[in-house]
């Protein structure tokens, strides 16, 4: 019953009432010291898992994770911030078959290292985390790795060389509008949400109520980091045209590139090669989750 209750409160308010997180995330705290040492394995980490991404989508939407912000943390968010790793380190020891849980925290290595500027550590984490991504099962699929894992190392430094592993990775994407073309019976997804590539990618479902234009944008951005205006224009088109999109609360988002594209790529464009993107990508901003999970 604790497990039922939590993944329901765990969707409202991580799709909806998101001014209740941090209540619900003590509550988690609380709610694990209830479990007995029988419970469910699988069960209990999928529920400490959602917990580390309540602390994630937190992190992003309330605190600053800059260097030298860190030591002008209160108490209480330094306790949620290092709390992420050892959450998804905990569930993977609980349910050791699941990649989805190894992919999560390839990006929290990779995101925390860059953002401490330990580049050796981070290009660790990222050779790592590319060949963690082909480590898919069928029940979770290869489109839930990469789309999980590209937003990060999308926005790491040029010399770093991940950007253009991670294009290259996203050029055999699932859901790229090429691969939909090619292999429009593919399976995407994960677990009970799984389903052809053509609906997870470009449909929508209550998991992600806009998911098909967020996931489009995800894509685009990837390509705008690079400079690629012609890619990215096409696939930012292509989401306004998916279902949802004309209520889509970050419809003003694509509009806006789509009105002046250079624009759009100057703050990408602008960075030098040594820099990391990571504070321009819409993945490390507060709206990251909200783009696609977001139920207004």
């Amino acid at each position: 019953a604790i497990f039922e209750c939590a993944k329901l409160q765990f969707r409202r308010v991580f799709q909806q009432d998101v001014a209740d997180r941090k209540v619900f995330w003590d509550t988690m705290n609380a709610l694990e010291e209830k479990l007995t040492e029988s419970a469910d394995p699988v069960k209990k980490g999928l529920f400490i898992f959602h917990r580390a991404q309540l602390a994630m989508t937190y992190m992003l939407e309330h605190m600053d994770t800059s260097p030298g912000s860190i030591n002008d943390m209160t108490p209480e968010d330094f306790e949620v911030l290092t709390s992420m790793s050892a959450d998804i380190e905990a569930a993977m020891l609980l349910d050791p078959n699941e990649p989805f849980y190894v992919t999560w925290l390839d990006t929290l290595e990779i995101a925390m290292a860059d953002r401490l500027g330990q580049q050796e550590r981070m290009l660790e984490a990222v050779d790592a985390a590319m060949l963690n991504v082909e480590n898919f099962t069928e029940e979770t699929t290869r489109s839930t790795l990469v789309a999980s894992l590209t937003g990060t190392t999308i926005g790491l430094s040029i010399d770093s060389g991940a950007p253009h592993r991670t294009i290259e990775l996203l050029d055999t994407f699932a859901c790229h509008p090429k691969r939909l073309m090619e292999s429009p019976d593919a399976v995407c997804g994960k677990g009970e949400d799984r389903r052809s590539c053509v609906e997870w990618c470009l449909a929508n479902s209550k998991k992600a109520p806009f998911g098909g234009p967020g996931l489009m944008y995800h894509l685009g951005e990837s390509y705008a980091r690079m400079g690629d205006t012609y890619q990215a224009k096409q696939i930012y088109e292509l989401a306004l045209t998916l279902p949802g999109a004309d209520e889509w609360p970050h419809r003003s988002m694509v509009e806006e590139a789509l009105a002046d594209m250079d624009s759009h790529v100057a703050p990408f464009m602008n960075l030098k090669d040594e820099e990391t993107a990571s504070y321009v990508v819409y993945a490390n901003s507060p709206v990251a989750c909200q783009l696609c999970h977001g139920n207004p």
